[in-house]
């Protein structure tokens, strides 16, 4: 996801907090979950705690997160 690669870079996020291995692992659960008939991704418990609005603006130091809500385009 090119927006939080971005935001990476420009550490408008607490970097330990969503590093790059944790962000290619879930975001690649993600992708493989979209894929397949599984019923939900294999995300880790932090996985499901960070990947959400809340958790993305308890990390966020500069401007807004790049989350959308369900239903969003």
């Amino acid at each position: 996801m090119p927006a939080l690669e971005d935001a990476a870079k420009r550490k408008a996020f607490k970097g330990q907090s969503f590093n790059a291995k944790s962000r290619a692992n879930w975001l690649g659960a993600l992708r493989e979950w979209c894929e397949t008939e599984a019923d939900r991704p294999a995300l880790t418990d932090a996985a499901w705690k960070r990947m959400t609005p809340d958790g993305m603006a308890d990390i966020w130091k500069e401007g807004t997160p790049p989350v959308r809500t369900y239903g969003q385009r």
